[in-house]
């Protein structure tokens, strides 16, 4: 995925740039899109341990993708560099959607099957909290 941190990086549009990229995971990899690079896939990732990957976050800096992967109930850390799992996150059940704060210290991640939101600290990768939400977060 050094791909994304070089899209991300010259993006004319800056960070709205991040916003801008597209990520489609299914199966076991990920491909991705960018409106710097319209129609046509930048990357396609395959190989990297994921299983029914459901959503993906890049941090600010576009250092790490986070990608949760709803059958393991984990949240796989990417390297956007050398596109390799760096680090591997127990979280909720059947975890889908996955965001990060603005200023990259925390991972939001949905746990659809406990009804609740795993906060993940992007220093050390722990999860720190767990939020009740209800019915399908």
């Amino acid at each position: 995925m050094a791909f994304l941190r070089r899209a991300i990086t010259n993006s004319r549009k800056g960070l709205l740039g991040l916003f801008l990229l597209v990520l489609l995971v299914c199966g076991k990899s990920v491909t991705g899109w960018c409106a710097d690079y319209p129609n046509q896939v930048i990357k396609t990732i395959g190989g990297l341990g994921l299983n029914n990957p459901q959503g993906v976050a890049i941090n600010p800096a576009g250092s790490y993708a986070y990608v949760t992967n709803f059958d393991y109930n984990t949240v796989s850390v990417i390297d956007t560099e050398d596109n390799t799992v760096t680090d591997t996150i127990t979280v909720g059940r059947r975890p889908t959607g996955v965001a990060i704060t603005p200023d990259g210290n925390h991972v939001y991640v949905a746990n659809n099957s406990d009804e609740e939101v795993s906060v993940i600290q992007t220093s050390d990768n722990t999860v720190t909290d767990t939020i009740t939400v209800g019915a399908g977060p």
